[in-house]
């Protein structure tokens, strides 16, 4: 489906985007793609005592979750890369299964928040998924200190 069929919802929040390169040097548009990258704050790290500066209000997931996916809705990008994701269901949940298919990778160390990407299923096709933990990668290098570098991290490839 080409990019310009996007019909975005309507979204107050204005933001200034940087492309990362000139559209003008691509000589196929049809090599656009689009990617966003979200931090969510899981609802499990708004407790009573962080983010004092912050309205109850904003820290209610449910309201937070219907901001967010109101933005990814009005950007419509191809490909939605979401740290610190609690609640995978309900964020998965907002995009019909005909929009987005999804993948989610949880932290290790009992943690439990981790990434969710989500991709367009009109541009995109799903190949392969790796999850990467950090601690082991940090664990394989010997010359880090250990327990420095264990912070339960992954990512999703």
């Amino acid at each position: 489906m080409a990019t310009e069929s996007r019909a975005p919802v309507k979204f107050s929040l204005h933001r200034s985007l940087c492309p990362i390169s000139d559209e003008s040097t691509i000589s196929d548009s049809s090599c656009l793609l689009s990617v966003l990258s979200y931090n969510v704050l899981a609802e499990s790290y708004v407790k009573r005592d962080n983010f004092q500066y912050a309205s109850a209000r904003v820290k209610d997931f449910h309201y937070r979750c219907s901001r967010i996916t109101s933005e990814l809705r009005y950007y419509r990008p191809h490909v939605i890369c979401m740290q610190e994701v609690d609640r995978p269901d309900r964020l998965q949940h907002a995009f019909s299964a005909t929009e987005y298919g999804h993948s989610y990778a949880k932290r290790d160390g009992g943690k439990r928040d981790g990434c969710l990407t989500l991709y367009d299923l009109d541009t995109l096709l799903l190949l392969k998924t790796k999850k990467v933990s950090y601690n082991t990668l940090a664990l394989s290098a010997a010359e880090l200190d250990r327990r420095r570098w264990r912070r339960d991290n992954v990512a999703l490839l």
